[in-house]
């Protein structure tokens, strides 16, 4: 395996699409689930930033600043403590720019899905690397969502929103540290859209057996 598609491998594997498990959980479990998938999505979202956007640099084309020098300052990142540091002080902004936000926020999903679309190509990809992201990212993470949710005693909503969160497929971060690092792009958007595609499967069946 090439070392781009290595890093690409190894950040799909760690980044959980919680926004493709979102309306499963909100349309079943209601305001309560989502409270959990946010808790969920808090140490999710710091390991996006910092450890896979670290393979995702480790191997790129444009080695124009050091690695921790790109993480620390990664726009998402300072996002993200922001966003949680405006929570924790109880800032919020007011109702005009949260409208404008809320708009301007929509309309991120389309655009990747436009893009995945446009990147989709399973022709060019390896089947075995694919495959392999797959079992990573889904099997795996359903597996070990269910061991740790025996190993800590979860039980009933906890244990269930552990597992479905753990089994996600890819996220679209994937495919957006491959066009800013410059890892193999096809890959990224075929292993993001083909996981995608196995959690519409996989998800509605988990929902009915937990």
């Amino acid at each position: 395996m090439l070392k781009p598609t290595y890093a690409v491998l190894v950040s799909g594997s760690i980044i959980m699409n919680l926004g493709f498990i979102m309306p499963f959980v909100q349309s079943f479990y209601g305001d309560d689930g989502l409270a959990r998938l946010f808790l969920f999505d808090i140490p999710n979202g710091l390991s996006t930033y910092t450890i896979a956007y670290f393979f995702a640099c480790r191997h790129t084309g444009k080695p124009d600043k050091p690695i921790y020098k790109k993480i620390m300052t990664s726009p998402p990142l300072l996002a993200l403590i922001g966003g949680l540091l405006m929570n924790k002080l109880a800032l919020c902004p007011d109702s005009i720019s949260m409208a404008i936000l809320h708009t301007v926020s929509k309309l991120t999903i389309p655009l990747i899905l436009l893009g995945l679309g446009a990147s989709f190509s399973i022709a060019k990809i390896n089947l075995v690397h694919l495959s392999t992201g797959i079992a990573l990212r889904i099997v795996l993470g359903l597996t070990l969502g269910i061991l740790f949710s025996k190993l800590f005693n979860l039980e009933e909503l906890d244990r269930t929103i552990v597992i479905l969160c753990a089994s996600a497929p890819a996220g679209f971060n994937t495919m957006t540290f491959a066009s800013l690092e410059n890892p193999d792009r096809d890959f990224a958007a075929t292993l993001v859209a083909a996981g995608m595609i196995t959690s519409m499967i996989l998800i509605p069946l988990l929902l009915t057996i937990l």
